[in-house]
């Protein structure tokens, strides 16, 4: 008899130490009905726009990206323009060609002087929320466009793509 006792005495032990840890292991705040609840870190992400800051006159430090628009790696950076009344801005269609698309604008930098150093053509870093894109080129034309993606590719760019965009002519 005192052998059962002294065998299920040492299970009650364990299992009322062991019991009341599990009971403080488990969550507290019930999970959400439908899957793990959403990163609070990239919650606010998509709606997140660097040029909506009224107080901000350089959105990026290396002066790729400012408030008047981007411009081409490369450019000498503008100085101030005001534009008059009768001054209008047309929009034109042209052609690029893709190569890079990037959430980080040191990247995209750093991927838009590699492609200065290889190509001929313009680079351009467009900012749409929340990605930079590194184009290349300007084309009238799907014709020229076409041609010179296939140059891009050749040049080891095989992700590259043809995009069509409008700019304004104030606005290069």
């Amino acid at each position: 008899m005192g052998e059962i006792f002294r065998r299920y005495s040492s299970w009650v032990v364990i299992l009322s130490l062991v019991i009341p840890l599990l009971y403080t292991c488990t969550a507290v705040v019930p999970r959400r009905v439908g899957g793990e609840p959403p990163d609070r870190r990239t919650a606010g992400e998509k709606d997140f726009d660097p040029f909506g800051f009224e107080a901000d006159t350089l959105i990026v430090s290396r002066g790729e990206f400012s408030r008047e628009g981007l411009r081409a790696v490369g450019e000498a950076e503008p100085g101030p323009r005001k534009r008059t009344g009768s001054e209008v801005t047309s929009p034109r269609t042209v052609y690029r060609v893709q190569i890079f698309m990037t959430k980080y604008p040191e990247l995209a930098s750093e991927k838009a002087q590699e492609a200065e150093a290889i190509f001929s053509e313009r680079v351009y870093i467009d900012f749409k929320v929340p990605y930079y894109r590194v184009r290349l080129g300007e084309f009238d034309t799907l014709e020229e466009g076409e041609g010179f993606l296939l140059r891009v590719r050749q040049s080891g760019y095989r992700d590259a793509w043809l995009v069509k965009t409008t700019i304004h002519e104030g606005s290069r």
